[in-house]
């Protein structure tokens, strides 16, 4: 049996707990059977929590156990240092080895990289068990730190699907858990739990038995009565009867651990009593020479005292046998001794101990000792920050803050602030900002406000910034009019986030000049995280179509800042701007290679802040192409990772999403939920009314539409032109499509003419709705037209026509213009010639109407004529190769670089050629019969007129088929 942490020792004999072990067992088979979990076993102390556990191990055939301690005051994520170390020891990934190595977490987003030590946790635990089922005992829970109790929690839901069962020993008071009860009622709720109880009459008689002869039924009446059924007690007063003789069960028997300690401790010696004071001062399992040290005896003296000790039951080699007797002596000693002892303690373990035992040693060792007391309390929760184990730095910061005044006391609460807010605790962190930014007034200390107000809103930079939210623009705002000029970077900071912070608020030119000055003043400090702050800033202040061109631009130097500074949060952030910018423009490759780069970064990183747009943008692809089941399944995925980052914009942009999901399919009744639930929260605002318009003209409701349009009309020329103004006017275009011919239509045209070759993008790309230029002529079709022009191709008739990169499809006077993609060149083979069978095989090759018996450039002839397709498309290619030129020479990015070339690896085959999916005909039917289905539905998407001709008049199979009834000629 391997262990790590604590020793088991030899137990006594154990009585009783049938029940319980029952529990347990389950517990262990479910982790044999790949169903692990977490069992927590409660009890008041003394009730033999740790004795169960280790019996729990005893009888744990077949698992592997490491056996965890959890003792009090100890560095924070011990016990899981204690569980890494048993399992893989370092190289496991360079968050754990920072964890076992006591050091600081390598640099990057503090919650960030926080939510990477769970998953990389259940990493060690799933590789680990393997093979061998585990068994990890958590002993004396309620001693963990707040930061080991958090990632409990954050691991358990990862057990149930590997062969790991974590056994963890708790009391479950409320002074153990004074400060930490969400987390332990979060445990309870998650975990599976059961209560010890006290002993039974038959319980005591068996473990009576195990001392001597068996008791009389008086004896055992007389254990139940003075103990309560106690176990420790029981335990105790059997072992005193067993040293005072035969009628030692009979004497007036101690009813409570502290005055059977007392008298035991009054029969030894005296340097046997300086050892139990030093023992109970510097708490569990102390090193030897600091025993020796705090209790003034040379090594010879030392063993004999621990032999005593032991003799007497008190001590088992220099540790208690319970916490309960350790917590008795403690109490026991007069006041004045044990601050002295505490203050001695301290001075001896050295600068090199751990801050944490410093501290609370000082805290302890009365009024003099206050001010080191802080100042280590501070130094403890730095060390407990830099190894994100927020929960016990905010902890150790609220004691400094108790400690200290003034300027020194404002420094703390803004570390205080900023733990709770990596902690996910935002209230709490609000409340000590506030008090930190009041005291920073009193001190006039203008940098210490600028930090409170970054703090206030969310860091330095901030992926997701709270809008709507006055006292945070009113701190930011006295920041910058406080800052000096002497420091630019600061006042960069604080005016690119007062800029973000104003949207909704503010005039965009106002945010505009905030966010300029800040890109100023960022340049003019030379601070590159500064820069890449105002950047982003001035990213949002100019969202709209006017500047498409420019986001690229600062999108690209902030990817290019982030590269220098190795800042992945930042980098990501940078490619979130230039993704929606490529999508305005209709750079559709490019975007697609931002969005491989941001989910690889996004992977590595592992954190649902970032996770949750990699399934919304794989939907919106899935929705552009008319691949309806696979959009759902990515919006259930992007739903269920925001709603973990509890991020309002995920819960917007999914539902923006499903919205446009739901229109693609004609579902109404999905319709009509989406109105009720707009109508529910009773929108204000220009841009809800217009979605609650087209909603009732989607939904048939053409009446209330027009009445819609008629309202929204006079408010439309007050929009600011932001990143919401171009699909707010899509928006109405299609009101217009659907509900009839409207004056507003005109003006709305009007508008839209300068953008004809941009698109109408949906948040952070939540979904496209369409080149502008789709737009227009629905409008013109609907309002007669446009100026000195008609609608319709020559003649009049239907076109199916390619134009570069787009196609423009023209069917009973309504113009549609499409991506090109494989399913709309099959459609124009096919409708350049009605009435001919066309094999798939041939459509599976052809790459265009004009070349459809050539193979596709490039194969050389190396596939047969029925291949499918391409492992990883070239795009795909290109931008993994790209993204690996980025992380050369990077070692903190290796694992997102080796998954980046296990990917390009399986593109490739024999000879360095590009591997391709199959070469049956029944693949070719198959896929040919999918991308034509696919881009009929992207076309009924925009024309269902003609959506519904090509579903009535195109067959699919082995053969295909254009079959109108009746004909209908196009242009071709």
């Amino acid at each position: 049996m391997g262990t790590g942490g604590t020793a088991i020792c030899a137990l006594p004999r154990f009585v009783g707990r049938g029940g319980v072990l029952e529990d347990i067992g389950a517990a262990l088979d479910g982790a044999r059977a790949s169903r692990g979990g977490l069992l927590i076993v409660t009890g008041e102390p003394g009730m033999g929590k740790t004795r169960l556990a280790q019996e729990a191990a005893a009888r744990a055939g077949g698992l592997r156990v490491v056996w965890a301690a959890c003792p009090p005051r100890a560095a924070a994520l011990r016990p899981w240092a204690t569980v890494v170390r048993a399992l893989a020891g370092a190289g496991t990934s360079p968050y754990l080895d920072a964890l076992l190595a006591g050091g600081e977490i390598p640099a990057g987003d503090p919650e960030t990289v926080r939510w990477r030590l769970p998953l990389d946790l259940a990493d060690v635990l799933e590789a680990a068990s393997a093979r061998t089922p585990l068994l990890i005992v958590l002993d004396d829970l309620h001693d963990a730190d707040a930061s080991s109790l958090r990632l409990l929690a954050d691991l358990e839901p990862a057990l149930h699907r590997m062969p790991v069962a974590v056994l963890a020993t708790a009391r479950e008071d409320e002074t153990a858990w004074r400060g930490r009860a969400d987390v332990w009622a979060a445990l309870l709720q998650s975990g599976a739990w059961t209560a010890l109880e006290p002993f039974t009459a038959g319980d005591v008689a068996a473990l009576a038995a195990a001392a001597g002869p068996d008791p009389e039924p008086g004896t055992v009446r007389t254990i139940m009565r003075r103990t309560g059924g106690n176990p420790l007690l029981v335990t105790e007063l059997i072992r005193h009867g067993a040293a005072g003789g035969a009628g030692a069960l009979g004497d007036a028997v101690p009813a409570s651990v502290r005055a059977i300690v007392t008298a035991r401790a009054a029969r030894l010696t005296g340097r046997t009593r300086a050892v139990l004071a030093a023992a109970a001062v510097l708490g569990a399992d102390p090193p030897r020479g600091a025993l020796a040290r705090l209790a003034g005896l040379p090594p010879d003296e030392l063993r004999a005292a621990l032999a005593e000790a032991a003799a007497a039951g008190l001590l088992d080699g220099g540790r208690f046998r319970h916490t309960l007797i350790r917590d008795a002596v403690h109490d026991c000693l007069p006041a004045g001794e044990r601050e002295a002892l505490h203050a001695e303690a301290a001075r001896s373990l050295g600068e090199d101990a751990d801050a944490a035992e410093i501290a609370h040693h000082l805290a302890l060792a009365g009024p003099a000792h206050a001010g080191a007391a802080a100042d280590r309390a501070v130094t403890a929760g730095d060390h407990a920050a830099a190894r994100l184990a927020f929960e016990d730095a905010a902890r150790w910061y609220e004691r400094a803050a108790g400690g200290t005044a003034g300027v020194r006391r404002a420094e703390v609460l803004l570390r205080l602030g900023d733990a709770r807010l990596s902690a996910g605790d935002r209230d709490g962190a609000r409340a000590a900002v506030d008090r930190a930014a009041g005291l920073a007034r009193a001190a006039d200390r203008p940098d210490l406000l600028a930090r409170a107000a970054l703090v206030l809103g969310a860091g330095p930079l901030g992926f997701e910034v709270g809008m709507l939210d006055r006292a945070q623009l009113d701190l930011l705002a006295e920041a910058r009019a406080a800052l000096p000029a002497t420091r630019p970077d600061l006042s960069a900071l604080v005016t690119a986030r007062l800029s973000v912070a104003s949207s909704l608020l503010e005039p965009d030119p106002r945010r505009v000049a905030l966010a300029t000055e800040a890109v100023r003043l960022a340049r003019a400090s030379g601070d590159a995280t500064a820069l890449a702050a105002a950047l982003a800033a001035l990213c949002d202040a100019q969202a709209g179509p006017d500047h498409c061109a420019d986001r690229r631009a600062h999108a690209t130097e902030i990817i290019e800042l982030a590269s220098g500074l190795r800042n992945a949060p930042l980098e990501l952030l940078g490619r979130r701007l230039r993704f929606v910018a490529h999508l305005e423009t209709g750079a559709m490759a490019d975007a697609q290679a931002d969005a491989l780069a941001f989910g690889a970064a996004a992977a590595a990183l592992r954190h649902p802040r970032y996770l949750w747009l990699v399934p919304l943008w794989r939907g919106m692809w899935a929705l552009r192409e008319g691949r309806y089941d696979e959009c759902r399944l990515a919006l259930g995925e992007a739903e269920t990772i925001g709603a973990r980052a509890g991020s309002a914009n995920a819960s917007l942009l999914v539902q923006t999403q499903r919205w446009c999901l739901l229109a693609a399919l004609g579902d109404r009744d999905g319709l009509a939920g989406m109105l009720a639930a707009l109508d529910s929260l009773e929108p204000d605002g220009v841009w809800p009314r217009i979605s609650r318009t087209l909603l009732l003209a989607q939904l048939g409701r053409t009446g209330e539409a027009r009445a819609g349009l008629d309202a929204v009309a006079p408010l439309l020329p007050g929009m600011p032109r932001d990143s919401e103004w171009l699909p707010a006017l899509a928006q109405v275009a299609e009101t217009v499509a659907l509900a009839g011919p409207h004056p507003v239509a005109s003006w709305v045209r009007d508008r839209l003419a300068p953008y004809r070759d941009l698109y109408a993008v949906e948040g952070f790309g939540a979904a496209v709705r369409g080149p502008v230029a789709h737009f227009l002529d629905l409008l013109d079709d609907r309002s007669g037209g446009p100026p000195g022009g008609a609608p319709g191709g020559p003649g009049g008739g239907s076109v199916f026509r390619r134009e570069g990169e787009f196609w423009t499809v023209r069917y009973r006077g309504v113009e549609t213009r499409l991506r090109d993609g494989k399913g709309l060149r099959d459609l124009a083979r096919l409708l350049a010639e009605p009435g001919r069978e066309i094999a798939a095989l041939d459509l599976a090759t052809a790459t265009s109407p004009d070349r459809a018996s050539e193979p596709d450039p490039g194969t050389g002839g190396l596939h047969e004529p029925s291949d499918t397709g391409e492992v990883l498309d070239a795009t795909a290619r290109a931008a993994y190769r790209e993204r690996l030129r980025e992380l050369e020479g990077d070692p903190d990015r290796a694992a997102e670089r080796e998954a980046l070339l296990e990917a390009l690896a399986s593109a490739y085959g024999l000879g360095g050629r590009v591997r391709r999916t199959g070469s049956a005909a029944e693949r070719a039917r198959t896929a040919v019969t999918s991308r034509i289905r696919g881009a009929v539905r992207r076309i009924a998407r925009d024309d269902p007129a003609l959506g519904r001709h090509l579903d009535r008049s195109v067959r699919t199979g082995a053969f295909c088929v254009y079959d109108p009834d009746p004909p209908e000629k196009w242009t071709v």
